[in-house]
């Protein structure tokens, strides 16, 4: 799959340019509906939606945690984060019964959507957490200000790997859920680049089993084999602000902005 991408001249693909080619979009009447997840002295500051589109999670700048089903329209409250503060970014693990937080004070926990009260603190990064996705089942992505990517492994609550992707910060980061091994990051200077991540053993013999980033078998040890598929400088002039790969085309849409658009 890694040589598909690379092969592929240009698998960018922006709204402007969908619109200039008059590629087409289709659209569906929705109805509008307003579900108050929070208090009112507070902004609703991340969300996350399950694969079904049936569970929408939030966060709040009140530090609340609110799972919402959008077909009853219940709303499930957890506990507010330890630290008291706004809730930045949210992430639904790939198994839809965990998920992994960030607070504004750079605090990193993981939840159980069926226990509200258990809190699990992970280890902590050194630096601003800008954004974050998952990868697989059991790992995640964490963008930060100083350009790293860090991959996170849940079975032992520990950073396994971490890889200075760009030059500024990281705006944006995005996992294919089709592959489970490739993702795409975004640049605060609009920089998009695609990456794929296997596995090799520590004496550098490859190993094709994709089940698990990192495993251990018969004694030997697995540590990540990251490579850059392709990069795009100067995407746009400004930062990336969305990432997201389209479905069975295998291309992926970007977004930005202009000066205060």
């Amino acid at each position: 799959m890694a040589s598909y991408w690379s092969e592929r001249r240009n698998p960018l693909l922006s709204l402007e340019q969908m619109l200039a080619e008059k590629t087409t979009l289709r659209t569906q009447k929705v109805t509008h509906r307003n579900i108050i997840c929070h208090s009112d002295d507070s902004i609703v500051t991340a969300i996350d939606i399950t694969s079904n589109g049936k569970l929408a999670l939030t966060g709040s700048s009140s530090g609340t945690l609110s799972l919402v089903n959008l077909d009853s329209q219940v709303v499930e409250t957890f506990t507010t984060t330890k630290a008291g503060v706004g809730v930045r970014l949210v992430c639904i693990l790939s198994d839809e019964v965990r998920f992994v937080f960030v607070d504004q004070a750079n605090r990193v926990e993981l939840r159980d959507l069926s226990n509200k009260e258990a809190e699990l603190l992970l280890d902590q990064p050194a630096v601003n957490v800008t954004c974050i996705t998952t990868l697989g089942v059991d790992y995640v992505l964490l963008g930060c200000e100083n350009g790293e990517l860090l991959l996170f492994n849940l079975h032992v609550k520990q950073y396994m790997y971490e890889h200075q992707a760009h030059s500024e910060a990281v705006s944006q980061v995005n996992s294919d859920a089709a592959s489970l091994l490739h993702f795409v990051s975004g640049s605060a200077s609009g920089c998009v680049k695609l990456w794929h991540v296997s596995k090799t053993r520590e004496s550098g013999s490859t190993s094709q089993n994709i089940n698990s980033l990192f495993c251990s078998l018969g004694g030997a040890k697995f540590t990540p084999l990251w490579s850059q598929v392709w990069s795009h400088d100067n995407v746009y002039p400004h930062p990336i602000t969305a990432l997201t790969f389209v479905p069975d085309y295998k291309d992926i849409m970007i977004g930005s902005f202009y000066g205060n658009k």
